[in-house]
């Protein structure tokens, strides 16, 4: 899309539709404010007048949710450049994208440099691995003697929270590799049947523990087979991040 310095939108392209579930022609002159949440209208306003402070720079990737026309809402990703000078465009240029793991990795990245508290980078990472390749509904959890605690999670219902929270041999213990499950066979029956009611075919467990002391993040994916390298490397990442904030504040959150 490109926007006049105050947000309002000069022109679209096709692909909005499919993106927003708006079409481009019904785009035109209005304030790109009406398509985003209140939780992230500021990030939009934010990028708009950087990009009006800003020639040359591209600003972004940052993360926004977007309203369709029937009122879901759809992560993003948002980059926007000032090509106000230029008489071709005259405007703010903005890219949007599906939301990708990569962004949301960063905003993780970034709050635990920033010493964040524990519970706003492990669910920071959680939300990442909804977008782009893993697209999956993710938990971090703590396992305790007799039971576990949903610390954070993205996408994932409070029946499978609950269930997450009760006790149950699927948990992976410090030491114990690593599993990829095909599909739900290795979850008890119980766990089995809402899981598979949530509309998950899948689940991962990738071990966060720090110092002997148990934890995971849980995640679980809408189809089987096995994940691709990208898909990997992003959980890994992911579990990486999670692992350090959990060092760092000693559970304070759990």
């Amino acid at each position: 899309m490109v926007l006049d310095p105050v947000g309002t939108i000069l022109s679209a392209s096709p692909q909005a539709d499919e993106l927003i579930g708006r079409a481009a022609g019904e785009l035109v002159g209005t304030s790109v404010l009406s398509l985003v949440d209140e939780e992230t209208a500021w990030i939009y306003a934010a990028a708009v007048a950087m990009a009006t402070d800003y020639t040359e720079e591209i600003m972004g990737p940052m993360r926004i949710s977007v309203v369709t026309d029937s009122g879901a809402t759809r992560a993003l990703d948002l980059w926007a450049t000032n090509h106000l000078e230029d008489p071709a465009i005259g405007g703010i240029v903005c890219l949007l994208t599906p939301e990708s793991c990569a962004s949301g990795l960063a905003t993780a990245i970034g709050l635990l440099a920033e010493d964040r508290p524990f519970v706003e980078t492990a669910q920071a990472s959680a939300e990442a691995l909804r977008g782009f390749p893993v697209n999956a509904a993710a938990a971090v959890v703590a396992v305790g003697d007799d039971s576990s605690t949903v610390v954070a999670s993205s996408g994932v219902s409070p029946e499978v929270a609950a269930a997450l929270a009760g006790p149950g041999p699927w948990r992976l213990m410090p030491g114990q590799p690593r599993h990829v499950p095909s599909d739900l066979a290795q979850l008890p029956a119980d766990l089995q049947e809402v899981v598979h009611s949530a509309g998950h075919e899948a689940v991962w467990v990738e071990p966060v523990a720090v110092d002997g002391t148990g934890g995971a993040l849980v995640v679980f994916r809408s189809h089987t087979g096995a994940p691709s390298p990208n898909e990997l490397n992003s959980v890994y990442e992911a579990a990486a991040i999670v692992r350090l904030a959990w060092e760092r504040h000693d559970r304070e959150a759990t």
